[in-house]
């Protein structure tokens, strides 16, 4: 074990540290022995590679709480500030931003929504008729926007679960809406006023529809 007294701040001291002194004054130096040089550790612990070069990544998360369409746009008007006072021969690259991934995922799900209303619709025209396939496809959007008001209230993020968690909702609300649709028109066609079809199939539903909601 070799032990060095003071501090090493240049390669010229590291280079003269005496490793042996001869009967004959002559000495033995590190730097006689070992080429020094400074320079990354060989082999690298760790590497970071952006389109073939080296580079340092850096990594910001979203805390909770916070809109990440909302927070990735400061953050990029903070990079674009940064990027005027970088010194020359270095460079700048947003290499990932999940905001425009949130985005496109919020489309596909609006999108798929509007695909299945459609689809609800030109079903229940085909089986239930024009007045009952309207109810029914009025209900999805009213429930969905009540949905995401309350989520709104209540502090309940959007994200892929709260989303996936909505679709299943809504397929429970079609299949509930077409049962209520159809006990409420029997009533009907059984000669009950329209408040009293309405009262019976609430009375009659109400608990099978719960507890199949509440089981799925």
């Amino acid at each position: 074990m070799l032990e060095v007294s003071g501090e090493i701040g240049t390669l010229e001291r590291l280079r003269g540290i005496v490793l042996r002194e001869g009967e004959d004054g002559t000495t033995l130096r590190l730097g006689d022995i070992a080429q020094i040089d400074r320079g990354p550790r060989q082999p690298l612990a760790e590497v970071a590679l952006h389109d073939g070069r080296p580079a340092i990544l850096v990594a910001a998360a979203l805390e909770n709480g916070l809109q990440v369409d909302v927070w990735a746009g400061f953050v990029r008007d903070e990079l674009s500030d940064f990027a005027q006072k970088m010194p020359g021969g270095l460079g700048m690259d947003l290499i990932f931003d999940q905001s425009t991934y949130t985005a496109d995922r919020l489309v596909e799900v609006g999108l798929n929504m509007a695909i299945g209303v459609a689809l609800v619709l030109a079903v229940l025209l085909v089986t239930l008729g024009l007045r009952a396939a309207l109810i029914v496809a009025t209900v999805l959007p009213l429930v969905s926007l009540a949905t995401l008001f309350t989520m709104n209230l209540i502090g309940l993020p959007i994200h892929q679960m709260s989303v996936t968690g909505l679709i299943v909702a809504l397929g429970l609300l079609v299949d509930a809406g077409i049962v209520m649709t159809d006990e409420v028109g029997r009533c009907l066609r059984e000669g009950a006023t329209r408040l009293e079809a309405v009262r019976a199939s609430v009375s009659r539903l109400t608990m099978p529809l719960f507890a199949s909601t509440a089981t799925t």
